[in-house]
């Protein structure tokens, strides 16, 4: 095959991703996955993991460690998902992605694999098949860690076949209930699936219940338990739209202004578990300079949350995609823009929790244009309306995100603001359409 009889292999298989409804336990089949990395070698047994779950702020913690790790000296893989504007950008070495070339053998590879198993009934998903992909790749590479974002949970996610180094759960809210649970507890209790016996696990701030869930599983998994809040603390200093800047207070170190690249009251949290995560990695042998700690913070990049484009209007950008995200979005916009109101262009996937993510956006907004991303998954407009329409005083729908944009460029006055989020299609559609060079 080549790269694109691979992309469109990869496409043969079921993609949850771009589906709604489906059972959660039957879709999902850890020994399944790992039958097919068995016939691959067992790459997920080569490297060393650090494994990332939660509701909000997995994929910025992984972007800041990654470049923690790249800044010093080590050769650090990423694996994360949904992909923004290309399927290589899943798959990524100390910032670079994977090679049209690469990605084709390694699929070449897994394909072989597959066709080996063929007598058994197994019916992979796109993201078990890409997973073994980059298990595969950072083997062959030899990184010295790799770090995983789960898809969809952790306890049934195919990342979840590691035995890593270092857990790391981020913040933990309301989402994907039809699947994880309508409690926080039975959430959490998804989420804390990636901790396993006798590994370190790193947690930032966390709701009570949740936090409960973290330490009682921590407890009878023999884990070592550290926690942004308690172990960890940090002072927030300045959240603008030029920079935010924080100092932390960590089990070995202490940090005076920190600053970050990434904007929003949020990053401070996802920075500071990324610090605590480095600070373990101390004790595997691993030196990280404070030089190096600041660098890789600095020049972190995660495209689409909390990105402010600047055209004929300034534009925010923000892949916001349940109640826990969309409230540190409200309160970003707020800390930086005060009392500014923004044009709100919201789309959202049919599985979101639109209500409680409209609960919080109306209080930087008091208009909505909604609209959706070119996506199956996506909720109509007018079905969105329906379920927002309490929250707004005035709402209008658009087909699509190219009209939205028109719509919302003729109501914004030059000083004003256009902010579109609900959904990280939705931002990926609005990146290409704006023609945003981005930058990973």
């Amino acid at each position: 095959m080549n790269y694109n009889e691979s992309i469109n292999y990869l496409n043969s298989f079921i993609d949850y991703e771009k589906l709604s409804s489906y059972n959660y336990s039957d879709a999902f089949k850890l020994d399944r996955v790992e039958r097919l990395l068995e016939r691959l070698g067992n790459p997920h047994r080569k490297s060393n993991f650090i494994h990332i779950a939660g509701s909000k702020g997995k994929g910025s913690t992984a972007a800041f460690l990654h470049s923690i790790l790249k800044n010093s000296g080590l050769k650090a893989g990423l694996y994360t998902s949904p992909h923004l504007l290309s399927f290589n950008e899943r798959i990524r070495i100390n910032g670079g992605f994977i090679s049209n070339k690469d990605l084709t053998n390694i699929v070449n590879r897994v394909r072989d694999a597959l066709e080996s198993l063929r007598r058994r009934s197994d019916v992979f998903s796109f993201f078990e098949i890409y997973t073994a992909c980059a298990f595969l790749y950072f083997s062959e590479k030899k990184v010295d860690f790799a770090i995983l974002e789960t898809g969809l949970g952790g306890r049934l996610d195919a990342t979840n076949v590691v035995d890593p180094k270092i857990a790391v759960i981020t913040s933990i809210s309301y989402e994907h209930m039809d699947k994880l649970g309508k409690t926080l507890i039975s959430i959490a209790t998804e989420k804390a699936g990636i901790i396993k016996e006798g590994c370190v696990v790193v947690s930032t701030l966390q709701l009570p219940k949740a936090r409960g869930v973290l330490r009682e599983i921590s407890r009878k998994r023999n884990a070592v338990l550290f926690e942004v809040g308690s172990d960890i603390r940090f002072k927030e200093l300045e959240v603008s739209k030029n920079r935010t800047a924080f100092d932390y207070y960590g089990l070995c170190i202490n940090l005076k202004n920190v600053r970050l690249s990434l904007l929003g009251a949020h990053q401070v949290l996802n920075a500071v578990t990324a610090i605590g995560v480095t600070e373990i990695l101390q004790s595997f042998d691993r030196v990280f300079s404070e030089d190096a700690i600041r660098r890789g913070l600095k020049l972190a990049s995660w495209p689409g949350r909390f990105q402010l484009v600047k055209r004929d209007r300034l534009i925010l950008l923000d892949g916001a995609q349940n109640r826990g995200s969309s409230f540190w979005l409200a309160k970003s916009f707020q800390k930086i823009f005060k009392k500014k109101r923004a044009s709100l262009i919201m789309g959202a996937s049919k599985d979101k929790d639109v209500k409680g993510m409209a609960r919080e956006l109306c209080r930087i907004s008091k208009n909505a244009i909604l609209t959706r991303a070119t996506t199956p998954r996506a909720l109509e407009p007018e079905l969105l309306r329906e379920k927002v329409k309490k929250f707004f005083k005035r709402i209008i729908l658009k087909d699509d995100l190219r009209a939205a944009l028109r719509y919302a460029r003729k109501i914004t006055p030059k000083e004003g603001i256009i902010l579109i989020t609900g959904s990280l299609y939705l931002v990926s559609d609005a990146l290409k359409i704006l023609k945003v060079k981005v930058k990973f």
